[in-house]
């Protein structure tokens, strides 16, 4: 929106709007696995206050964070794939300002 305001772009290719796609999905994807991080954390702070230090290490933290990320980006590069292999026309313009899955793919030429 920032691009259509200040630099009167109003197009994006079709890359551009993937990468956006797929950073949105990642990112909110992130988002809940975060939550369900902070739960644990919470979890063990609650119920086990004595070995809190024990069980959270450095390691078990990192594989937490790298999990968070792995699992974001692995659920949402199937549905990217497949959108970016979708046949589509010249004409991909589409109704709003941020490029959605179903969006894009109602543009493609084939029946989903």
């Amino acid at each position: 929106m920032l691009g259509i305001f200040w630099f009167n772009a109003h197009e994006i290719s079709f890359g551009a709007c993937v990468a956006q796609m797929f950073f949105i999905h990642t990112f909110t994807g992130m988002k809940s696995a975060v939550l369900l991080a902070m739960a644990f954390d919470r979890y063990g702070a609650i119920c086990a206050p004595r070995h809190y230090t024990t069980i959270l290490t450095v390691w078990v933290l990192s594989g937490i964070g790298l999990s968070v990320v792995l699992s974001a980006v692995v659920l949402t590069l199937p549905m990217i794939y497949v959108i970016h292999h979708l046949p589509f026309c010249d004409a991909r313009v589409i109704a709003h300002t941020y490029c959605e899955h179903m969006g894009i793919a109602n543009l493609a030429r084939i029946n989903i």
